[in-house]
């Protein structure tokens, strides 16, 4: 998988330019993520979506939003992570491609609060993005950080962005 953006994956809605960011990549067996129950081989006439271990192979990262006045980016990739099954560690480099510096993003929206849209949040109990908002529905941050089943992880690694936080109640 290459992160080679050709003009093709900029997108503009008006003055605003979307550009999708990228992180790594995700391998799982595909039988785990298609099963159609009586098919021999869900993937038949998906064949092309998988690697030659017939694997599916999924780009992992975000988007970058700009307009006149912000830079927001929506997701903040895997982050730092190489196992079996992720490989992370391109956004910053991916950003910087596009002319953008960590401390340049005014907005970081979170999707939602799973380890795989979270993982540039924060290094080590830094916050990455120092100049940054950090948008999150309230629903999901009490469910991931300060619920009382909160996720210890979660809360650890999203913890030290409460005071840059802008939580939402809406859709």
């Amino acid at each position: 998988m290459s992160s080679d953006l050709t003009p093709s994956t900029v997108t503009a809605v008006g003055a605003i330019a979307v550009v999708p960011v990228f992180d790594g990549t995700a391998r799982f067996e595909a039988n785990d993520v298609l099963v159609r129950p009586g098919v021999d081989d869900p993937w038949a006439c998906h064949s092309d979506l998988l690697d030659d271990d017939r694997m599916l192979v999924l780009e992992m990262g975000g988007f970058l939003v700009r307009t006149a006045d912000r830079i927001a980016l929506v997701d903040a990739g895997v982050g730092r992570v190489r196992n079996e099954t992720f490989v992370g560690g391109g956004m910053l480099d991916d950003l910087r491609r596009h002319g953008v510096e960590p401390e340049d993003v005014t907005d970081v929206l979170f999707t939602h609060l799973h380890f795989d849209h979270v993982g540039w949040a924060t290094q080590q109990g830094r916050v990455v993005f120092t100049n940054a908002t950090h948008r999150v529905h309230d629903a999901d941050w009490e469910h991931f950080v300060s619920g009382p089943n909160a996720d210890p992880r979660a809360k650890a690694k999203l913890e030290p962005l409460a005071d840059r936080l802008a939580p939402f109640g809406t859709d």
